[in-house]
């Protein structure tokens, strides 16, 4: 096909059925799906990790990332994580001489996380957080 395959009209053709399907799907490219249904994942999805070795700001930006491994030897705050969407789960993780302090608040505010007294994740330490509809964070316990 030397051109784009386009139906004559939004939500009404399939591309195959349930008796003549096709084998392989190969995309190279982001796939925008609305629902997906299988039987079976035969690879693991990837975590997105990133190592932290400096902080320019004390916001998290979790819109890329699952996993944060810091590698700090001063201390260091997070006040804010911006999510990606509710429900997203994050993992916190210490491998430096450096505390990282999390900022907790209990009044709501967007992106911030939520509780009573801050949290320290000291060396060899490690927090998840879950993020709520209305981007409130909650460590899990």
């Amino acid at each position: 096909v030397g051109e784009d395959i386009i139906p004559d009209g939004d939500n009404t053709r399939d591309l195959g059925s349930k008796s003549k399907e096709f084998k392989n799907l190969y995309i190279d490219g982001v796939a925008h799906i609305d629902s997906l249904a299988g039987t079976t994942l035969t690879a693991p999805i990837r975590t997105l990790y990133r190592q932290v070795t400096a902080m320019k700001t004390t916001t998290l930006d979790a819109q890329s990332t699952d996993v944060f491994e810091f590698n700090i030897s001063k201390p260091v705050t997070v006040d804010l994580i911006t999510p990606l969407f509710a429900g997203q789960e994050i993992t916190i993780m210490n491998i430096g001489a450096g505390a990282i302090t999390i900022t907790r608040t209990s009044k709501g505010k967007q992106t911030s996380i939520y509780g009573s007294g801050n949290l320290t994740i000291n060396q060899h330490q490690a927090y998840k957080f879950v993020c709520s509809s209305n981007q409130l964070w909650y460590v899990i316990s």
